[in-house]
């Protein structure tokens, strides 16, 4: 490493065990960018839904003669409802179980 010199099997040791307890990088980010990286990771799989919501909207438009537009509204209605409740439920489950968060 510095100068040719070799690491004795304690300092090996010590070295390895401050890589292994250093902080998780979850603890490092600022408070902002946690959900931002969790909005990021979710976001193929929302669009993909959305895609797939909007061809099944486009046929139940056929069948019962409602706008696609009022279909989207009421599904994004409910996924905001979900979101809500499940914000509010947040500090409840981190005061349960703090490995989650």
């Amino acid at each position: 490493e510095d100068g040719g010199v070799a690491e004795s099997a304690e300092q090996a040791t010590l070295r390895r065990a401050d890589l292994l307890f250093k902080p998780s990088l979850a603890r490092a980010l600022k408070p902002a960018a946690l959900p931002l990286l969790a909005a990021g990771a979710a976001l193929p799989t929302v669009v993909s839904i959305i895609r797939k919501v909007a061809a099944l909207a486009m046929l139940t438009r056929a069948w019962l003669g409602v706008p696609v537009s009022m279909l989207l509204l009421v599904l994004a209605a409910l996924v905001a409802a979900v979101a809500l409740a499940a914000y509010r439920h947040l500090p409840d489950i981190a005061s349960e179980q703090p490995q989650l968060v």
